[in-house]
Formats: C-alpha cells, sequence, structure tokens
C-alpha cells in the first residue's frame, strides 16, 4: 500500500473525487493511499485519535518514495479534430474518454502523474547516465514536485511540467520549458514531433543559461507575451503534455535535464568553495537542490548566510575534516535559514525530504553524495 503525507496547509477530503467536502486534514498528516483515479487518491488518514476515509486531491499529497506506485508504460493515443479533449464539470476527458486530470481553479488544470524516476529507471528503455547516488537525490525532491506526467496550468507560468515543473515563465518571462523541449528533440526528432510538432508547438531560438531558458513558439509565433501564452492553460494543452510524459524518450530527457541540475546547484561559488564542497551527503545535495528547484536566485545566498553564522560560533572554516556531525548541524542551519525566505513551503519541502532519511532512502552521512 502506498502511503504519504499532505503537503499543502490544508486539504479538503472529499465524498468523491472533485465531490463534496466532508473533513479537513492538516499539513503533514500521515495518509494511506487506496486508490487513485486520474487526479485523486482515495485515503484512510489518522487524524485528532479518528480515521477518516475520502478522497483528496493527489497534487497535495507528498507519496513516500518507497511506496509509489508501478509506473505507467502505456502511451495513451493523440487528440485530433474526431478525437478532442473536453472538459465535464470539473473532469478533463481524454480522446479515450478517460479522465486525466481536473480543474484546480477557473485559469487552468491539475494533473499529479503516477511515474516517480527511480520507478521508471527500473524500466526505463532509454539508457541514462545517473549514478544511484543523484537518483536518490533526485526523488526525494522529486516528491516536493510532481511525477513523469505532471501538469499544472493554473497558476502564473501558465503550463508547468514534469519532475520539476519546469514553467513556461510567468508574465512576459523566459522559461525552463522550452529548454526541456530542446532537451526532447535532440534526444529523439521523431517524439518531439509526435508529442507536440505535430500540434505547431516548437522552441524559440536563442535559449541560455544554465538551465537554459527561453520561450516556445505556436504555429511560428513566439510566446513571449502573457497573452500569447494563455492560449496553453487549455484543457488540450494539459492533455497533450500529460500524454507526452508517458513517452520513455520524454522520460529520459527530464531526467538527464534534473540530474544536470544538480551540478547546478552544487557548483555555486560559497565562501571560495562550492555549494557542494559544505554540503555532501545526499541529504545535504537534497536540500540545495529542493532550494535550487523552488527558488534559484536564493542559492547560494542562505546556505551563505548558515556558514557565517556556523562559522561564527567556532566551526572549521575549511570543511576538508568535518563529520557527520558538522554536516547535521549545517543542514539544520541551512533549513533554518531557507525557512526565513519566501521559498515556498520551506519547512515542509525539507521534512519531506528528511524522511527520505529516515527510510533509508538517502543518506544523510558526509560524503555520501556520488555524482
Amino acid at each position: 500500500m502506498a502511503t504519504g503525507h499532505v503537503s499543502a496547509i490544508a486539504l479538503n477530503l472529499r465524498a468523491t473525487p472533485g465531490g463534496n467536502t466532508i473533513g479537513l486534514l492538516r499539513q503533514n498528516c500521515r495518509v494511506d493511499i487506496l486508490s487513485q483515479s486520474a487526479g485523486w487518491y482515495q485515503v484512510n488518514a489518522s487524524q485528532d485519535n479518528a480515521t477518516l476515509h475520502g478522497w483528496a486531491a493527489a497534487n497535495f499529497i507528498a507519496q513516500d518514495t518507497a511506496s509509489a506506485v508501478p509506473p505507467s508504460t502505456t502511451v495513451p493515443i493523440a487528440d485530433d479534430d474526431t478525437h478532442p479533449v473536453r472538459q465535464e464539470n470539473n473532469n478533463v476527458i481524454g480522446p479515450d474518454g478517460e479522465t486525466f486530470g481536473h480543474v484546480q481553479h477557473p485559469a487552468g488544470f491539475y494533473v499529479f502523474g503516477s511515474t516517480t524516476l527511480t520507478g521508471w529507471l527500473h524500466i526505463a528503455t532509454q539508457a541514462t547516465k545517473i549514478s544511484a547516488s543523484s537518483a536518490n537525490v533526485l526523488q526525494a525532491v522529486i516528491n516536493n514536485e510532481g511525477h513523469m506526467e505532471a501538469v499544472n496550468s493554473y497558476d502564473a507560468a501558465f503550463l508547468s511540467f514534469g519532475l520539476q515543473q519546469w514553467t513556461n515563465g510567468a508574465a512576459n518571462d523566459a522559461g525552463e520549458l522550452a529548454g526541456l523541449l530542446q532537451e526532447i528533440r535532440a534526444l529523439d526528432q521523431a517524439v518531439f514531433q509526435d508529442c507536440f510538432g505535430r500540434y505547431g508547438l516548437g522552441v524559440a531560438e536563442g535559449l541560455a543559461g544554465s538551465p537554459p531558458t527561453g520561450f516556445l513558439t505556436l504555429g511560428g509565433n513566439v510566446l513571449n507575451t502573457a497573452d500569447a501564452k494563455q492560449t496553453l492553460r487549455g484543457a488540450t494543452w494539459a492533455y497533450r503534455f500529460w500524454r507526452a510524459g508517458h513517452v520513455d524518450a520524454v522520460r529520459r530527457a527530464q531526467a538527464d535535464l534534473a540530474a544536470q541540475r544538480i551540478g547546478i546547484a552544487c557548483g555555486k561559488g560559497v565562501r571560495g568553495l562550492t555549494a557542494g564542497a559544505w554540503l555532501t551527503s545526499e541529504h545535504g545535495v537534497a536540500l540545495l537542490l529542493d532550494e535550487h528547484v523552488n527558488r534559484p536566485g536564493h542559492v547560494p545566498g542562505t546556505l551563505t548566510a548558515a556558514l557565517d553564522a556556523m562559522i561564527a560560533d567556532g566551526a572549521a572554516a575549511d570543511p576538508t575534516h568535518w563529520g557527520d556531525a558538522q554536516e547535521a548541524e549545517l543542514i539544520r542551519r541551512y533549513i533554518a535559514q531557507r525557512n526565513t525566505t519566501t521559498m515556498t513551503n520551506s519547512a515542509g519541502r525539507a521534512d519531506q525530504i528528511a524522511r527520505c532519511v529516515q527510510q533509508g532512502l538517502i543518506s544523510g552521512s558526509r560524503g555520501s553524495y556520488r555524482a
């Protein structure tokens, strides 16, 4: 049986998927996941010495890695004029007649997905160079984001997709989703055409940065304004990206791009060294990556502030001979520093990663991360 916890501050418990509210689950409430239905989990929850039973939005339940459901391997059919995507009440229904997602807000839709990185790695037909340690770190962070098929088209970024919720960029900003699509196109042109090109979606020239950011194109027009990006909020595009998340080459592109981000986060300069020289455990690297995914501009400032305070209190300014005790102390101070920023649910995200340590899925020992 899969298990998890509520990641939102509060989460409605419903009688049926999208149905009447019958209770309220608080943040970090533990749940047993009994079944799932396109964006909803049927759960048993223990809260206030009572057992509650009902349905809750999967997008706000972080599933324990060790209990993840088996990955989906069947690619849904593509939509076309005779097989359209449609919306009925709060459900979005694919061309095969199956519900795949739900309305989150009048602006858009969400799908949490079901295929974890570690689940996919066990069945992958596409080769990947991700080390076992990197896979552990990535999965610990991905529990805070979504799965291979995850789609969010309701927030300020218009459309976000996949393991690290690569976004289309808020307002007129460039986004990392263009970088992911470029990775998919470079890996397998035929897959890119099947998933996106056939509908006129492409990547504009001039991607820049690390990770790469840029703009998508649709019908040859660059989507570089809020008005132009608005079309991607529709149910049809939610379906197309969700469908793409089932394709093996798209999953490999996600995995490879996600792994590259570990190096980016760890390579940030901190007090004359790199962030990865100060935090060397899988736990510490996961926390670095977690912040970089959610608030990349905050790294390495938060780690620097935590280190400054720790060294001012007597810690060695050279980490060469640090051990587990110093690693744990820096992690404690780093989390506390993160919690003072605008990072989304910093404490809850850190708690989810800590549970992976407790379950033996990642290590808190200094030097345990191996790229």
